[in-house]
C-alpha cells in the first residue's frame, strides 16, 4: 500500500495503532490477539488484560498531522499530472510542512526509545530529564545518549536489528538523517529548495519503517530487561 494515497482514514491507525506491547515482558508485535483478555503473550505467556499500544498518542497525533499536511497541498482534478495520472503537490507550505512533521516524528519516537530504555534500567526520572535537556538535538542523542543506555553505538544497533528482523533499516535511518538535516537548512537558513518534489510523498509512504525501527529496538534493548526481571512493564491499577 502507498500510504501517499491513503485518505478518509487516520495513517496512525494503519501504522502505530498496530503495534502492541505485552504488559508483563513489554515484548512489541502487531499480534491483534493481544486486545483479547485472557491472551497467553507468545513470548511470556502472561495472560493478557487487553491491548496496549506501544507508541503514545502523541507520536500518533503527529503521524496524523503529517499525513494532513501532505492531503492539503495536493490539488484535485483537473489539475492532474498527465504524465503519472496521480494528483500532484503545489503548495510550497503542505510540502515543506510535510517534511517537518516527518523529522519531528523521528526526534519523538527516538526520545521515546531513550525514555524506555532509562526507564527499563532503572534510570530515575529526574535523571532521564536531566539527560535529555543536556543533549536536545538529535546527533547528540544519537551519539552520546543512546549508547549510554544501551552499550551499543547506534548504528551498530540499526545493524544488529536488521539482521535478525531481515529488514534494510539503514535506509529509513538515511532518509530520516537527510531529512533533518533539509529541515534545519529550511528552518534556519529558509532554503526551501532543498526539498526535493518528491520527498513529502516518500516521508508518508516510508513512515511506517520508522515504527518498524524502533519497535525492533526496542526488542532488542529494553524487552530482555524486563522478560529476565520479575519487575512487570506495566503496573497495573489492581497490582
Amino acid at each position: 500500500m502507498r500510504f501517499s494515497q491513503l485518505r478518509g482514514q487516520r495513517l496512525s491507525t494503519l501504522v502505530a495503532m498496530e503495534f502492541l506491547v505485552c504488559q508483563n515482558c513489554a515484548f512489541v508485535d502487531e499480534d491483534s490477539e493481544r486486545m483479547r483478555k485472557g491472551y497467553p503473550c507468545p513470548v511470556c505467556e502472561a495472560p493478557s488484560v487487553g491491548g496496549f499500544p506501544y507508541f503514545p498518542s502523541s507520536i500518533r497525533d503527529v503521524l496524523d498531522m503529517m499525513q494532513s499536511a501532505f492531503h492539503r497541498g495536493l490539488t484535485t482534478p483537473p489539475f492532474v499530472d498527465s504524465t503519472v495520472g496521480t494528483p500532484t503537490q503545489t503548495a510550497d507550505g503542505s510540502r515543506l510542512a510535510t517534511i517537518i512533521y516527518f523529522s519531528t516524528l523521528s526526534d519523538l519516537l527516538l526520545e521515546h526509545f531513550l525514555r524506555e530504555i532509562a526507564s527499563a534500567r532503572d534510570v530515575t526520572s529526574p535523571v532521564v530529564e536531566y539527560l535529555l535537556r543536556e543533549t536536545p538535538y538529535t546527533r547528540g542523542r544519537i551519539e552520546k545518549l543512546f549508547p549510554l543506555l544501551t552499550q551499543t553505538k547506534f548504528g551498530k544497533a540499526v545493524s544488529l536489528v536488521s539482521n535478525r528482523t531481515q529488514r534494510d533499516y539503514a535506509t529509513i535511518v538515511t532518509l530520516a538523517k537527510d531529512t533533518n538535516a533539509k529541515r534545519n537548512d529550511l528552518l534556519h537558513a529558509g532554503d526551501k529548495w532543498a526539498i526535493a518534489a518528491g520527498l513529502p510523498e516518500e516521508c508518508i509512504d516510508r513512515s511506517p519503517e520508522l515504527f518498524e525501527l524502533f519497535a525492533s529496538l526496542h526488542n532488542e534493548f529494553v524487552h530482555p530487561i524486563y522478560y529476565n526481571s520479575l519487575t512487570p512493564y506495566l503496573r497495573l491499577p489492581d497490582e
